[in-house]
């Protein structure tokens, strides 16, 4: 029946006098044009369509036109748009015509086939025909010279926000195919293999009947796909839908998450179709959908309540927001979206009760206090850049103050924790103990990033993002040569030419990890002093399953069975004086840490060629063997070690062993070398796990990976015991031969009072002056000629408080870096030299420099302060 009205209605068309006059009103009824919106593209559907711009050519042209008309005379039946098509010289180039029935602003879609691509110098004509009376014209004739002039500028830019996304979620493919679905679907519009009833915490599969019909709808809609309109794919379609939409109260999940995010986000897709707008089923999907929109409070930090989440959560909520708005054609919504949430989002937020988002140092929070660059600032960049992408060169686009503050937050911050495709695992949370879930996600953000802002004409950072990418983005990190410590969470980045060191220490001001819907069950230590080396960035993909979690790098812990530990759910660091000093190349951190039994001080001092840890006053109150881990990678190569330093041998493959009077041990081109020879506990065995042990949700397989470890054991009940080793991550057996016959970062002091290292290469002392609780502090630390090369001693003191010194020497001149780790708003902090300098807030006396230094205040507690002095001649 429908192929005999299309062959009548083509009859019909090539017989209507299209020269036609221009005003036949003979009609009771007016109906006129209040707008008419083109569009072109080589696209299989109104919905894959580009934006036209002048001199664009195309092979199909889309008309939408809003038809508005005199509702109070009588209705016209029987009516059809006809349209064409002229060229610059007034002849027809093609001609198209639509059955319609004119509701007041209803829109009517006019798409013209052409078969040669033209220009977009042409004219479009549309008339009305009811069956009874003359043509008469529905238009005046439009010319397409440029689509500003064309179409209103909010419907292009939401047109093209919905290209976009129609494009970004592949909504149309000539190969989708859901007769497995269709084999699976009840006549109750139910799949047989989803459990309905579950209200899983996890892994809640309900929601995969969403997906599911978006299979179905995709094989629907798209041209040159078999099921292309397809009448009986369609019923199923539908089916599902109204089953949903009567059902959908009855199916949720304990978690918040479906509900507030992955049903809205599956739900919004679903509504980018063009589904029947008479749909019985359609205000309950959009309804459902609409419970994904953030609401929006301006009192609140973050514009927004609580649940509706915050950062990444937040950004998650927004890219269903702007789909919905997309979808629904709502401009108002899409505005309010971008400028009270997403700008705002932004933006730099306080550390501290609770603060999420970026912090003011480039790292980014999630769940209170806690450093979560690596998972869920992965996915506020992935919403972040997905959401750009979306509004780039439209109006909708966030402020420029807003671009800026991302890009900071990608120089500063997110881009300084990867090496090639390896990310830092101490920076994911609980993202650790999924399969793939420690990746090249921080890598591909920055780049999604890069390209974005890149696109930005006029962009404050432009060149630096610029080397960012066609650098380090583009496949190599050798020229990054930096250190940098986030003293809002307690982390230190150090990056050169070949090797990466990621160090995260614990303190009273964060927590330390989390432990969620089963997940990360063992991640108790993640934050005691954890310590990534990556070279080729894949040190430590997926080795979760089969580490001992017991011996995480770099930290020092009691030994004990992961049953006996708590979930640490909330857990912060015992001890406030933790952080770091950095000049921008060289760094020192360090860590007052009590953690399960065991306390410590820990050091690292980092310089050009690897860094050196040191530890100091380790007591350990419980029945439990104390270890201090220096690596546990995946096994890349031999494992090589020495104890007079010359003579090499190599570590059969067994079980952890203790080898005595280890000098040094090589793996992977990385050297571990010891001041004083140790018995070191080395492994080079197979171990296996599986990911359900870690994460409940996992699977259960088992995994077998072969490990490199290295440790110190300090024994059972240690007191006041101590470690010292370098890590040089460029090595090979010849250099750490050499290394210890004149090692170049040299131990200086290593006590529970002061901690110091002097680099020769350097030039440079680090020194960790610790907190003894005493009034009218002063502690001092001396530097023999004998190790630094000059002409005498040299006494640095604290005057005034415990703090961390970072001092260089270059040439005449002496760079003082200070911070003050415990955060807190210390004004100022003294330091005194022995030697005559000047400078900015520097008093000489006798031969000796007093400096008083200004330390950061506000969001800035704890960044290092930096003063050049200069040598008196």
């Amino acid at each position: 029946m429908k192929r005999i009205f299309m062959v009548l209605m083509a009859a019909v068309f090539m017989m209507i006098p299209f020269s036609c006059p221009a005003a036949d009103i003979s009609l009771q009824q007016q109906v006129y044009i209040s707008s008419v919106r083109w569009y072109a593209g080589a696209a299989q559907s109104a919905n894959k369509i580009s934006a036209l711009h002048a001199g664009d050519t195309y092979g199909t042209v889309t008309a939408l036109v809003e038809v508005a008309k005199n509702t109070a005379a009588a209705p016209v039946n029987g009516t059809m748009l006809i349209g064409e098509v002229l060229d610059e010289n007034g002849n027809v180039t093609d001609r198209v015509f639509r059955s319609a029935r004119l509701a007041d602003k209803t829109i009517h879609e006019l798409t013209f086939q052409r078969v040669q691509p033209k220009t977009v110098r042409d004219k479009l004509r549309i008339y009305l025909w009811d069956g009874v009376a003359a043509m008469r014209p529905l238009a005046q004739v439009q010319e397409l010279y440029t689509t500003s002039e064309l179409v209103d500028e909010t419907a292009r830019d939401m047109q093209t926000i919905r290209e976009r996304i129609a494009k970004d979620f592949n909504l149309y493919s000539t190969t989708a195919n859901p007769q497995s679905l269709l084999n699976k679907l009840g006549s109750d519009g139910r799949f047989n293999d989803i459990d309905y009833t579950s209200h899983a915490q996890t892994t809640w599969t309900v929601s995969n009947a969403l997906t599911n019909v978006t299979t179905m709808l995709k094989a629907y809609y798209s041209e040159g796909n078999s099921w292309y309109h397809n009448s009986e794919l369609f019923e199923k379609c539908e089916l599902v839908l109204r089953d949903w939409a009567q059902h959908k109260d009855e199916y949720y999940s304990t978690n918040w998450w479906y509900q507030s995010i992955d049903v809205p986000k599956k739900m919004s897709t679903i509504l980018l179709y063009p589904l029947p707008e008479d749909a019985d089923y359609l205000p309950a999907l959009q309804a459902e959908a609409k419970e994904g929109l953030p609401v929006i409070d301006e009192s609140k930090p973050h514009k927004t309540v609580g649940s509706n989440g915050t950062g990444g959560n937040l950004t998650d909520a927004l890219q269903i927001a702007v789909k919905i708005a997309a979808a629904t054609d709502d401009a108002d919504s899409m505005k309010n979206i971008v400028q009270y949430l997403l700008d705002n989002e932004l933006s730099v937020f306080s550390h501290g009760g609770g603060g999420e988002g970026i912090m003011i140092d480039g790292t980014f929070h999630q769940h209170g206090d806690l450093f979560y660059s690596g998972s869920y600032g992965s996915v506020f960049c992935g919403g972040v850049n997905m959401i750009l992408g979306y509004l780039a060169d439209t109006q909708f686009m966030v402020s420029e103050r807003a671009l800026g503050a991302y890009a900071d937050f990608i120089l500063d911050g997110h881009s300084w924790l990867f090496r090639a495709n390896g990310s830092d695992f101490a920076c994911f949370g609980r993202a650790i103990s999924r399969n793939g879930g420690v990746g090249g996600s921080v890598r591909n953000d920055s780049l999604g990033a890069a390209n974005i802002l890149l696109s930005v004409p006029g962009l404050e950072r432009r060149q630096e993002l610029l080397a960012l990418k066609n650098n380090r983005l583009s496949g190599t990190d050798a020229g990054f040569n930096g250190a940098k410590h986030f003293w809002t969470s307690d982390f230190t980045a150090i990056h050169r030419n070949d090797f990466y060191v990621g160090i995260r220490n614990s303190s009273s001001r964060n927590k330390n990890t989390e432990y969620m819907n089963g997940e990360n069950s063992k991640g108790y230590y993640i934050a005691d002093g954890a310590t990534v080396i990556m070279k080729t960035g894949r040190e430590y993909y997926n080795i979760f399953p089969c580490w001992d979690w017991s011996k995480i790098p770099g930290t020092t812990t009691a030994y004990v069975p992961f049953a006996n530990i708590p979930a640490p759910a909330a857990e912060k660091g015992a001890k406030e004086f933790v952080g770091g000093v950095s000049n921008g190349l060289y760094a020192v951190t360090a860590m007052d840490y009590s953690h399960n039994g065991v306390t410590a001080k820990k050091a690292n001092f980092v310089f050009d060629q690897g860094f050196t840890a040191l530890g100091a006053g380790i007591t350990g109150s419980g029945s439990s063997e104390v270890f201090t881990t220096l690596n546990q990678c995946l096994l890349n190569g031999n494992v090589q070690y020495s104890g007079d330093g010359t003579n090499v041998q190599t570590l059969a493959k067994a079980d952890e062993r203790t080898v005595e009077g280890v000098s040094w041990v090589l793996h992977g081109g990385v050297g571990y070398y010891f001041p004083e020879n140790q018995n070191a506990v080395i492994g080079n065995n197979t171990k296996s796990g599986t990911w359900r042990s870690i994460n409940s949700s996992q699977n259960a397989s088992t995994v077998t990976q072969d490990i490199f470890a290295l440790s110190l054991s300090h024994g059972t009940g240690p007191q006041d015991d101590t470690y010292a080793y370098t890590v040089l991550p460029s090595a090979t057996a010849n250099s750490l031969a050499a290394y210890r016959q004149n090692p170049d970062m040299v131990e200086v002091s290593n006590t529970a009072k002061c901690q110091a290292v002097w680099s020769k290469q350097a030039n440079s002392a680090g020194i960790v002056f610790w907190s003894q609780g005493i009034q009218n502090y002063k502690e001092s630390v001396t530097l023999p000629a004998a190790v630094t090369g000059m002409d005498s001693d040299l006494t640095i003191t604290a005057e005034k408080d415990p703090c961390i010194v970072l001092l260089t020497k270059k040439g005449n001149q002496w760079e003082l870096c200070v911070s003050n780790p415990k955060n807190t708003s210390l004004a100022s902090t003294i330091i005194s030299i022995d030697r005559e300098l000047s400078g900015s807030g520097a008093v000489t006396e006798n031969g000796k420099t007093t400096v008083t230094m200004d330390l950061p205040q506000g969001l800035e507690q704890g960044k290092t302060a930096i003063v050049t002095l200069t040598e008196v001649q």
